[in-house]
């Protein structure tokens, strides 16, 4: 990570933020139970429930983040990471969308990008600004580079 980095959080739809609560919750709960059951097959299936139903929620939603490096448009979203390189990127527009990506608000930007018009859907608190900044380095990038 360099100093010129910029991160930007997702914002976070009460929509989306209370799935993912009631997710957790339910999860842990009923992991929970199962993990108190003599039962070692039972235990097994508790311990995966909490881990991948309450663990994997939460981690994305307090770990879900957009960073602007010098080459490249790094997204993250609990253990997934997509990093888009300036120079594939075709077009960033705002859109509301229900496709899927690391974007926890339905308010969201669509960026294409790559030979085949792969999308990348992502949700920064302010997406005006995050959007400026990055056409801002798109540019940068291909000035510095002579594209």
């Amino acid at each position: 990570m360099n100093s010129n980095d910029q991160t930007m959080k997702s914002a976070v739809s009460p929509g989306i933020g209370l799935i993912l609560w009631i997710t957790i919750v339910i999860c842990a709960l009923s992991g929970g139970a199962l993990m108190f059951e003599r039962n070692f097959m039972l235990w097994n299936v508790g311990l995966v429930t909490v881990l991948v139903g309450s663990a994997l929620p939460l981690w994305m939603l307090f770990a879900t983040f957009y960073r602007l490096e010098s080459d490249r448009l790094v997204a993250r979203s609990g253990p997934f990471r997509w990093r888009v390189n300036y120079s594939d990127i075709r077009s960033v527009k705002r859109c509301k969308t229900l496709l899927a990506g690391p974007a926890l608000s339905f308010d969201r930007l669509l960026i294409t990008y790559g030979d085949y018009n792969v999308f990348l859907v992502i949700s920064p608190i302010s997406p005006d600004a995050f959007q400026k900044a990055l056409e801002s380095r798109m540019g940068a990038f291909a000035k510095e580079n002579g594209q």
